[in-house]
């Protein structure tokens, strides 16, 4: 008969215990309580059952209504944008010969600063009277912009600052697929007489396309749960310009004590993450298949 040796067991146990102490228990916790009403104010004692409850509450809520467009409107632009920009960085630094480690080095610089700190860096610089972007505006004659206090603008100057951050990434991503393709469907190009414009639509971006979904997914994860930036520069103010879900889920949670609701809607929140999620790992799925 086999011996029977505990040691893999114990080998694995305390990589087991941790994910369920700092994942699967936190995360079946938030979920019992999303169907409560459990609060901080009232304590322990008095949290009773209540069911859907909370999220029939939260679709009626016209904040938190507006706080899931604001976040979907937010995700998409700054996706699209860091897309652009990412791709098109890529394509110049691809074709960079001398000095590549250094160039690439200093592109990257934003996406290794901690949020908190680019937060502040462009606070001041999205100041009305001191930020650099009002004083290259003035050398136009532009007047000065209250781009933080400005319910039509806050959006705008957060956006940006999320895709000056976090550009790199896509672009650091998409560099390294591009110096992975293969060089034979290039050459047949050039001998077929391909103009640059045609490589770069049938060979280039097709082989891309799983690259960029992965990109994009890791993106679109983080940029949706997207809480300190935001926070910093604004508060989710002027307003409710730029109270994303990140945001209400923030202010319910430590400021309303409201454990059960801000749980419901944290829910919400990782129910839109793991659908887009889904639609992009089927896309990546079908490439490389």
């Amino acid at each position: 008969m086999k011996k029977i040796t505990l040691t893999p067991y114990f080998l694995v146990l305390p990589c087991v215990s941790y994910l369920i102490l700092m994942f699967i228990f936190p995360f079946s916790l938030s979920l019992w309580y999303s169907f409560t009403d459990f609060s901080l104010v009232r304590g322990f004692e008095s949290i009773n059952f209540v069911g859907l409850n909370n999220y029939f509450k939260m679709f009626r809520d016209p904040v938190v209504l507006n706080a899931i467009f604001l976040t979907i409107l937010f995700t998409v632009s700054v996706i699209i944008l860091q897309l652009i920009l990412g791709l098109g960085s890529a394509l110049i630094l691809n074709t960079v010969k001398k000095g590549f480690r250094v160039v690439t080095t200093i592109y990257m610089l934003p996406m290794v600063i901690a949020p908190s700190i680019i937060a502040l860096i462009m606070r001041f610089q999205w100041s009305y009277s001191h930020g650099l972007i009002n004083y290259f505006l003035s050398l136009i004659g532009i007047a000065p912009l209250s781009w933080l206090g400005d319910e039509n603008l806050a959006l705008i100057a957060v956006i940006f600052t999320e895709v000056w951050h976090q550009s790199p990434f896509v672009g650091l991503t998409v560099l390294a697929g591009l110096q992975a393709l293969p060089v034979a469907p290039y050459e047949a190009a050039n001998i077929d007489g391909a103009s640059r414009w045609q490589r770069f639509r049938y060979i280039t971006l097709p082989l891309l396309k799983p690259v960029l979904m992965v990109a994009l997914l890791f993106r679109t994860i983080f940029t949706l749960r997207l809480f300190d930036i935001i926070f910093i520069l604004t508060g989710g103010g002027p307003g409710r310009a730029t109270y994303v879900l990140s945001i209400d889920i923030y202010y319910e949670f430590l400021s309303h004590y409201e454990i059960g609701y801000a749980s419901a809607i944290s829910w919400v929140l990782a129910l839109i993450t793991m659908v887009l999620s889904a639609v992009y790992l089927k896309s990546i799925y079908k490439e490389w298949r």
